[in-house]
């Protein structure tokens, strides 16, 4: 397993007559972090981000992008708790198109200078499973907040 934190890690890679240096970690893609927003909420796209920033040594990043898919999901429960039932899809599809455009915003760049670095992407079906353990987290505390306060 690779080391988080590496930063310098490298791996030499033959093309034609030269050698370069491509990242040896893969990064999660726009496309993946928002898989994992789809099925396992704001928290579970932070997550992935927050990744990509430690993997790339950017560790103030990462604490804040985790801070803020933390709030971001907790300002989403707040307001769904609120909200008539007809506008929670609406509130859904703003917190996935949220998502994608906050992946694509801060980590595009990073993203499309570590693939023309020779760097790769993780599994988009990794991210899946990511995303699927955060989802069955986030449901599992909305049914012990809603059993807890209907005692």
């Amino acid at each position: 397993m690779t080391n988080l934190l590496d930063v310098k890690s490298r791996t030499e890679i033959v093309t034609g007559d030269s050698r370069e240096a491509s990242p040896a970690y893969p990064l999660y893609s726009v496309a993946a972090i928002t898989i994992a927003a789809f099925v396992g909420s704001p928290v579970a796209a932070a997550w992935l981000m927050a990744v990509n920033y430690r993997r790339t040594g950017q560790l103030d990043k990462a604490k804040t992008s985790l801070l803020v898919g933390f709030g971001v999901t907790f300002a989403a429960l707040v307001v769904g708790y609120f909200v008539p039932d007809n506008l929670s899809l609406p509130l859904a599809v703003g917190l996935l198109s949220g998502a994608r455009s906050m992946a694509k915003t801060y980590q595009g760049v990073l993203l499309e200078k570590h693939l023309s670095e020779g760097g790769a992407f993780e599994s988009k079906w990794k991210a899946l499973g990511i995303g699927l353990i955060f989802g069955v987290v986030y449901c599992a505390l909305i049914f012990a907040a809603v059993y807890g306060f209907s005692k």
